[in-house]
């Protein structure tokens, strides 16, 4: 169990965040790569990262679900739960656009 400002995370949903993040943090670091690099190969990965991204975060929800009905983790803390996931899966959409941006230029 991972406490912070009294709030109280299940050793499994602070598992889910981490790995969470850490393929967003995979997905930008493969954008930052392509774009220094002029490389579309890299750029074009990042679509597969970020659906990758959309069924994690859709088989966390249905577990962050699971959790709360079963009276597993405490109320505020799911809301903020829930709220980290939605923008870590933000921040893949947003990391995505460019890197889609980037390719219809390249495209020109």
């Amino acid at each position: 169990v991972k406490e912070e400002n009294n709030m109280t995370f299940s050793k499994i949903a602070f598992h889910e965040l981490e790995t969470t993040h850490d393929k967003v943090n995979h997905l930008f670091n493969i954008l930052i790569s392509g774009m220094e690099n002029n490389n579309l190969d890299k750029l074009k990965q990042c679509e597969k990262i970020e659906s990758e991204i959309d069924l994690m975060v859709k088989e966390i929800r249905i577990s962050h679900l699971k959790r709360l009905q079963n009276g597993e983790c405490m109320p505020l803390s799911g809301v903020v739960f829930a709220d980290i996931i939605l923008h870590l899966e933000r921040t893949g959409d947003l990391l995505f656009g460019i890197s889609r941006n980037l390719l219809n230029i390249e495209q020109y």
